[in-house]
């Protein structure tokens, strides 16, 4: 005896099929990679590049399994040629790991495109890492990378101003103190300039482009892809932000002006104190060329420190706006 079907018992099973055909239509196998040579060796928490590094990667091979986008600052791409004709959606690609940790497309030795090879790992993995709101207490230098030695100088912070923190990495000394906070302008700022130090314990980790915190320096970096003309380099000889100086006179007049016939005095130095200097400035008075900017906002002309100032070892005061 032949079966008769209608028509709503037909559409019934097509409907309750469907669901099971698309699953496994998108179902798209995980497989292994490695990373490109010079790329960022890092795995991170979350699709960027100052977000925590959560697993090295170098010289491993490791394990795809989803896609998602990224939002980040284009100059936040690593300073290497291979990646200066990224463009559009191309830098914004991340893909997720076995690791639950993420890594750039174009990071990876994959011709593929992770659109089509892999699932979109949902709009959840899209999100963004935790910001901590600081004040710089110094005028405060926003360097690239961490590095005294080569660098760019990204922002000029001037003193009391509010910061998006991402998170801290190691460093070269300033101060004798080793570390940084990486901001949302995509750039790093010494801890010894704000007005309170992080609490390690909360923010998290990270390690920047340029810089490896367990001592391996990378070849001086390329010029970076979106890169303001006016941003000066420094590659013949350390740069300092903050370095401390000793008084030598008996007592040294601190100006409002780095010159001593035409301002006021604001404080004056004993013998033998220690003095934060931020930044240097030439003087009005010929006879008196370099003046430091203290950690009072005012000017102590070079012969009253211990130790000479050597032009072009800190950045110029009217960089932050001072005279």
């Amino acid at each position: 005896m032949s079966r008769r079907y209608s028509v709503q018992s037909i559409l019934l099973q097509i409907i309750f099929l469907v669901p099971f055909l698309n699953l496994a239509n998108a179902y798209k196998s995980p497989f292994n990679t490695t990373l490109v040579n010079g790329a960022d060796d890092y795995c991170r928490a979350t699709p960027y590049y100052l977000s925590p590094a959560t697993k090295d990667y170098r010289d491993l091979s490791f394990t795809l399994t989803c896609w998602t986008h990224s939002h980040e600052n284009l100059t936040l791409i690593p300073s290497d040629p291979k990646y200066n004709n990224i463009t559009n959606d191309d830098d914004r690609i991340w893909i997720k790991t076995t690791d639950n940790c993420y890594v750039a497309e174009f990071s990876l030795e994959y011709n593929g495109t992770a659109q089509e090879d892999l699932p979109y790992c949902g709009s959840a993995s899209e999100r963004k890492y935790e910001v901590f709101l600081m004040e710089t207490k110094y005028v405060s230098a926003c360097i690239d990378t961490p590095d005294l030695y080569v660098h760019y100088d990204i922002q000029d912070y001037k003193e009391n101003t509010e910061i998006e923190a991402i998170c801290w990495t190691g460093g070269d000394a300033e101060l004798h103190d080793t570390t940084w906070i990486a901001t949302t302008d995509g750039c790093f700022v010494h801890e010894q300039t704000l007005t309170e130090l992080p609490d390690k314990s909360s923010m998290p980790q990270c390690y920047p482009r340029g810089y490896d915190p367990y001592g391996k320096r990378d070849v001086v970096p390329a010029p970076l892809p979106v890169l303001d003309t006016s941003l000066s380099r420094r590659n013949e000889q350390k740069a300092n932000y903050l370095i401390n100086v000793t008084i030598s006179d008996d007592w040294a007049y601190c100006y409002s002006e780095p010159d001593s016939n035409n301002s006021t005095v604001i404080t004056a130095y004993p013998y033998g104190e220690s003095v934060i200097v931020q930044c240097l400035q030439w003087g009005r008075n010929v006879t008196y060329p370099l003046w430091g900017l203290t950690q009072d906002f005012c000017f102590v002309v070079e012969t009253g420190f211990a130790e000479g100032f050597v032009e072009g070892e800190q950045d110029a005061c009217v960089t932050f706006g001072h005279p």
